[in-house]
């Protein structure tokens, strides 16, 4: 049993189609379907059932796939012995949410840079559900969300995080001096808060409107990093994740406010498409964003 007909075989699981993984491996869609064809008369089964275009494992395929991913893994590592840090090479690809980019992946990758260069990375910020898709599809290695807790069948949630949002005003401002601030002042000033459709922003919605309350934002923005600039420059308010306005509050320059106000229940969540086979740079990558968070 050849090692890459089992790396053809989980990889056409993944991506369910022998056209694309004949072009992502280098061969023509004949070598790749007489691999496949191989394998089957190996093990005596049908590894996929052909639908259209498309294709999905049948049930022998569905046991073979961990068993597969395990040899991928246990090949992968052999291959390691000798390696040193700096040799691990390979392309990540990571969903993030705007959130997270600058507070936890930013140092995260000048990290994953310098230690390990061979590694290259390449970022996506699309909405969730786009995001959701293409992890689906997988067209990213590793989501990163901030959210409510879920769970999905397709994926499997490497750690999750307890993650802190609230308040945030600039350090010269005396709300940030006060102690149990009441929510209806907070409001009466410049808001400039994230989109609507943001799991934070609608968190805060809902318990505004649940005291009979209303926000009208100044400036709405996905951009977090923007939000922080204003309210430093601007004299407003904002509501952002603690890991966004890190390095901010740490120079002095933005500081959290005590606010009469229900705590949302959010988590940083690590997450990666089912039986995908975890490589090297994604176990490095992953090691490092949960040291970050945790520290």
């Amino acid at each position: 049993m050849e090692l890459r007909n089992i790396k053809t075989f989980a990889r056409i699981a993944e991506v369910g189609s022998f056209t694309r993984v004949a072009t992502e491996l280098g061969y023509t869609q004949s070598a790749v379907t007489m691999q496949i064809k191989q394998l089957e008369r190996e093990l005596g089964c049908v590894l996929f059932e052909r639908l259209g275009r498309s294709v999905r494992l049948t049930p022998e395929g569905e046991r073979l796939l961990p068993v597969a991913n395990r040899m991928l893994q246990a090949a992968d590592e052999a291959s390691r012995i000798a390696q040193k840090p700096g040799e691990v090479s390979g392309t990540l690809r990571i969903g993030v949410s705007d959130s997270l980019l600058m507070g936890v992946l930013a140092p995260v990758l000048s990290e994953l840079s310098r230690t390990y260069p061979r590694v290259c990375a390449s970022t996506h910020q699309q909405m969730p559900d786009e995001q959701f898709a293409m992890l689906r599809r997988n067209d990213i290695d590793v989501l990163l969300l901030l959210d409510e807790r879920m769970e999905r069948p397709e994926w499997v949630k490497v750690f999750e995080v307890p993650a802190e949002v609230g308040f945030v005003v600039a350090a010269t401002d005396p709300m940030a001096r006060r102690a149990r601030v009441p929510l209806e002042e907070v409001l009466s000033r410049p808001l400039f808060l994230t989109e609507r459709d943001v799991s934070y922003r609608a968190g805060l919605d809902e318990r505004i409107w649940a005291r009979g309350l209303e926000a009208t934002p100044r400036v709405e923005c996905g951009n977090t990093a923007f939000l922080a600039e204003l309210v430093e420059g601007c004299g407003g308010v904002s509501f952002l994740p603690s890991c966004a306005v890190r390095a901010a509050v740490a120079a002095g320059r933005l500081a959290h406010v005590d606010v009469d106000f229900e705590r949302l229940d959010l988590w940083h969540q690590a997450i990666v498409r089912k039986n995908k086979v975890v490589t090297p740079q994604m176990r490095l990558f992953l090691e490092l964003v949960q040291r970050e968070l945790c520290g």
